[in-house]
């Protein structure tokens, strides 16, 4: 029965192919499978741009849309103001009427003449046209 011994003092000892362990064999040459690494990277580039693009495309047609919208609303204020102004002339007639009806036996008393000594300022006046008096 043969063992392992360790090498005499001063000799080399060299392991021979395939005395200790089998041979590992070895390929040079790597069988690709799948796409490489730069294809992926393209393919994603062009994803990104794609995705960004169609971004700004729907960017620019809401700014457009909101454009239009704008116009829209500048196109209606003269009417908005216009109806506001009736509806505040009316409920001022009314307000007149009204202060006639129970301030005519006060002796010395003008119809819409304000008690106080201050300038004019128009009503406020909310989007619906109601105002506050």
């Amino acid at each position: 029965m043969s063992r392992n011994l360790p090498p005499e003092p001063g000799e080399s000892y060299q392991v021979q192919p395939g005395e200790l362990f089998p041979e590992i064999t070895r390929h040079t040459r790597v069988i690709p499978r799948g796409i490489s690494g730069v294809s992926m990277f393209m393919i994603a580039a062009v994803v990104v741009v794609y995705g960004h693009w169609k971004v700004a495309q729907g960017y620019k047609k809401r700014m457009d849309i909101k454009h239009q919208r704008n116009m829209e609303r500048i196109t209606l204020i003269p009417f908005l103001q216009a109806e506001s102004d009736r509806d505040y002339l009316r409920s001022r007639r009314e307000l007149l009427e009204l202060e006639e009806k129970y301030c005519k036996d006060i002796p010395g008393w003008v119809v819409g003449e304000g008690v106080y000594n201050t300038r004019w300022m128009p009503p406020f006046s909310q989007p619906g046209g109601k105002w506050f008096g």
